[in-house]
């Protein structure tokens, strides 16, 4: 259901109007977070029916550390493998044995959203410790080296070397851990002796993946109406931007607001085209493709923009792939 359009075009109003969206905004990150981990307990599960707790390297493998058994991801499962609440205990780098109840898994008959609501009551919805879950990106660098004869050569710093990639310069740890996660799994799903294992958990797989997709997307839309509306001196446009509220189709999820472009340009052309927008075309096609890097646009996003974009392009190619028949993943460029 829309609400009537709001419209901000008073500081006091923007910032009254900051201050009531910080609660929604924090609670849709807690969600997206859960729908994040249970991706990854399913993809554990898979990864040990295939390769063995003992030998997968994916998420969380053994380590051998004198004196940190409670973190050496050996679990009380079967082969010594994470269970449930090992594993998001483990996600976030907190020792065993887990210092919360029993929590219970999605399966059986229980649904991944009854999952989430369980993480987010039991609060273990934080960010994400990418390090403790693949260890082998430690000590990574993606950022742009040095020009040369500028500063420390990459691989120098303490060990740690330069991944930087030119044709995907706003990849970060989270992105790489993502895409290599399921970059591995469509390869599972390539090789038919994997497709019993793959079929017990493809479908809460989707559903996490839809989910999360959906919720970073709203959050995109939510940084991208506050940044146009937020005053110039506070890197935004100051403009008077006219908004529907839309419900979520993620249960638990707040409201989202949808840019009405017509209105909005119509009631701000003179401070829109002062920005370097030429007509409502340049205004959708800015707020449409916010942080895509191809974007041939005049007007600059600005800080986090890129960030956004690319960690929203991992989980839109995780949907994709996961909803491709074998046959389909097939013709796919696989790493």
């Amino acid at each position: 259901m829309l609400s009537t359009i709001v419209r901000f075009s008073v500081l006091p109003l923007i910032l009254a109007w900051l201050v009531l969206l910080a609660a929604p905004v924090q609670a849709d990150n807690f969600l997206s977070h859960a729908y994040e981990r249970l991706w990854l307990w399913e993809r554990y599960q898979i990864a040990c029916a295939i390769e063995g707790p003992d030998k997968q390297q994916s998420i969380l493998p053994f380590k051998t550390q004198k004196g940190q058994e409670s973190k050496n991801n050996k679990g009380t499962g079967p082969d010594k493998m994470l269970t449930y609440t090992e594993f998001i205990t483990r996600l976030d780098d907190k020792p065993l044995p887990p210092d919360v109840g029993k929590l219970t898994p999605p399966g059986d008959g229980r649904s991944v959203t009854d999952a989430v609501s369980e993480l987010i009551k039991n609060k273990v919805t934080g960010e994400l410790n990418i390090i403790t879950i693949d260890p082998s990106l430690r000590g990574k660098n993606y950022n742009k080296p040095p020009e040369s004869g500028g500063g420390k050569k990459p691989g120098t710093n303490g060990g740690s070397r330069s991944l930087y990639d030119p044709k995907d310069p706003y990849r970060t740890p989270y992105t790489v851990l993502f895409d290599k996660l399921e970059n591995s799994l469509s390869k599972y799903r390539l090789d038919d002796k994997n497709k019993a294992v793959i079929d017990k958990h493809i479908e809460n797989l989707k559903a996490c993946s839809k989910a999360t997709v959906q919720l970073r997307a709203e959050k995109t839309m939510d940084f991208v109406a506050k940044k146009l509306a937020a005053p110039v001196a506070d890197g935004g446009l100051g403009i008077d931007v006219r908004l529907t509220w839309k419900d979520s189709t993620i249960p638990g999820a707040d409201k989202y607001p949808e840019i009405d472009f017509k209105e909005t340009y119509e009631a701000n052309k003179e401070k829109l085209k002062n920005a370097g927008f030429k007509n409502r075309k340049d205004v959708t096609d800015w707020v449409t493709r916010f942080g895509d890097p191809k974007y041939a646009g005049k007007v600059e996003f600005g800080p986090g923009a890129f960030s956004h974009f690319r960690t929203l392009v991992t989980w839109r190619d995780a949907e994709h792939r996961i909803n491709l028949s074998a046959a389909e993943l097939g013709t796919c460029k696989l790493e």
